[in-house]
């Protein structure tokens, strides 16, 4: 054995070594989960519909739909308290009267993108 070979050998061994060490001890300290446990509200609004009115491209319509129940969602939101707002007034130019008002919502994103069933049977 060529003595380029050996060393080569030689620092793979200790390198194979120092892992196996430290994953002996990353054992011995297992590093704490956290998990945050969080209380999820769900707002659900069902919308019964005639299946008679659903005309044969029923795209438009199934959109139509959504559109108004985001409506009654956003309404929801607003009179349960679920958004805060705030406003601030630009003090700086006593000129104009300009104000501004932001709306905060916080949200947590199913992983699945919130799709549960079909658009059209």
């Amino acid at each position: 054995m060529k003595k380029k070979t050996y060393k080569q050998m030689k620092n793979r061994l200790y390198r194979e070594i120092k892992r196996r060490m430290m994953f002996e001890q990353a054992l011995k300290f297992p590093v704490p989960v956290h998990v945050e446990h969080r209380n999820f509200d769900v707002l659900a609004i069902r919308k019964l519909v005639d299946k008679r009115m659903i005309p044969p491209n029923c795209d438009e319509y199934i959109k139509i739909i959504k559109h108004d129940m985001a409506h009654i969602l956003a309404d929801k939101l607003m009179d349960e308290g679920y958004i805060c707002y705030y406003t601030r007034e630009d003090q700086s130019d006593p000129i104009y009267e300009h104000g501004e008002i932001e709306a905060r919502l916080e949200v947590a994103k199913p992983r699945n993108g919130g799709i549960l069933y079909d658009q059209c049977p």
